[in-house]
């Protein structure tokens, strides 16, 4: 009886109570062991290298995309400006410029043709700059649009002449049309020669030397070869002309 009595007492005060084994082998999962510890720091680590790898990467994508934009901006001329001024350009004004350097390349020389192709492309991205800047308007871009839309309804008319046998009739008319693309150069110099250096003015220089030569329609027209670029050429100067600001 004394037994009992000592063993309840020692039940209710806790006394003499040892943890089991398998309690104890519990509590140790509990803590984990040097080895455990050992991994779990590996695994940081190579997350670690993981995260920094992930920002190089994402680092050096930034510094690409950056350097495509710087590019597009200082270098308009570059393969990729080219491309992005090709697409952001109308149906209209894309199919005027595929035939305009499909002829050139016929009259003139193939290089000759990718170098004005290159020259407008470089025109159109840096005014557009500009214009997003506010440094130019397009009022200010408009003044050109009357002798440009003259030369373009010329141009239109004398189409029905090609393949005249005497084109040296037609030089008159020519010469309008260089004179009207003249001033459309004397204009759009004067809107963008506050902005930009003088190699892109000797550009637009470059440009309008020669579409602004009656010598280079003579050649157009008295070439069996370019019916059909010509025409396209011409429907797309129709599609400008329809088109009133």
């Amino acid at each position: 009886q004394h037994c009992v009595i000592f063993t309840s007492r020692m039940s209710e005060t806790g006394e003499g109570h040892q943890e089991s084994p398998v309690k104890d082998a519990g509590s140790a999962n509990d803590t984990k062991s040097p080895l455990s510890r050992k991994g779990s720091r590996i695994e940081v680590l190579n997350q670690q290298v993981l995260k920094d790898q992930s920002q190089k990467e994402a680092k050096r994508e930034l510094q690409r995309k950056s350097s495509l934009i710087l590019g597009f901006k200082k270098a308009a001329g570059t393969k990729v400006a080219n491309n992005l001024g090709k697409k952001s350009l109308p149906p209209e004004v894309r199919s005027l410029l595929k035939s305009f350097r499909i002829i050139v390349s016929k009259v003139a020389s193939v290089h000759k043709a990718k170098e004005l192709e290159v020259l407008i492309l470089k025109f159109i991205v840096k005014a557009k700059i500009h214009l997003d800047n506010k440094t130019i308007t397009v009022n200010d871009l408009l003044k050109a649009d009357k002798p440009l839309r003259s030369a373009f309804e010329n141009l239109a008319l004398l189409f029905d002449y090609y393949g005249e046998k005497h084109v040296e009739r037609l030089i008159p008319r020519f010469k309008q049309v260089q004179e009207q693309f003249r001033q459309v150069q004397a204009i759009v110099k004067e809107i963008l020669t506050p902005h930009l250096r003088p190699k892109n003015i000797e550009r637009i220089n470059t440009l309008f030397n020669f579409i602004a030569n009656s010598d280079f329609y003579v050649q157009v027209w008295s070439n069996p070869d370019v019916y059909l670029e010509l025409f396209l050429l011409i429907n797309s100067m129709n599609k400008y002309t329809q088109f009133h600001f």
